[in-house]
């Protein structure tokens, strides 16, 4: 469907819609968030990719992601984490040290869990981790340490700090 002339695709298509997923945090002071989008035949055996976002300073919210509306398109189940250290849910929410600590990638986790829980239709096999920035960082992270992903897409990751603090226009 996200062929070179996607323009006539982007007519006919229908947007997937985004479902709020919500689940308690392990240490009980916060409710994290994130969408799920679906394939529009909710078959058994759905692969689910699991797209961090960039930042930490960002957050998904409902709107039109091309990529992701053609991931979808293309039979894939989305969970767009929003885990502690994302922005849009006050300060405390947003505190960027637990964005660094493990605790954003043990959030995602979490969220995963609960997607697994409430959609059977998800192949709990078939698990994909991805994202860019920040979002390629964390996909970093966590697959090297779990076992949990089929596969992880790093883009553009930040992966040495003192590198981008010392050497860049950051």
């Amino acid at each position: 469907p996200c062929a070179p002339n996607a323009n006539s695709w982007l007519a006919e298509m229908s947007p997937a819609l985004y479902q709020e997923i919500a689940v308690p945090s392990q240490d009980g002071r916060d409710t994290l968030t994130g969408y799920m989008l679906f394939p529009e035949e909710k078959q058994k055996g759905i692969p689910l990719l699991v797209w961090v976002h960039g930042g930490p300073a960002g957050y998904w919210a409902p709107g039109f992601h091309l990529e992701i509306q053609c991931a979808v398109a293309e039979g894939f189940a989305v969970l767009l984490p929003n885990p502690r250290g994302s922005t849009g849910r006050g300060n405390a929410y947003a505190d960027p040290g637990h964005a660094f600590d493990g605790g954003a990638a043990n959030d995602i986790l979490c969220l995963l869990d609960e997607a697994l829980r409430q959609y059977p239709q998800l192949d709990k096999n078939a698990v994909s981790i991805l994202g860019g920035s920040y979002g390629g960082y964390m996909a970093a992270w966590i697959a090297g340490n779990t076992a949990r992903f089929r596969s992880a897409v790093v883009i553009k990751a930040v992966t040495n700090w003192l590198f981008i603090h010392f050497c860049s226009s950051q």
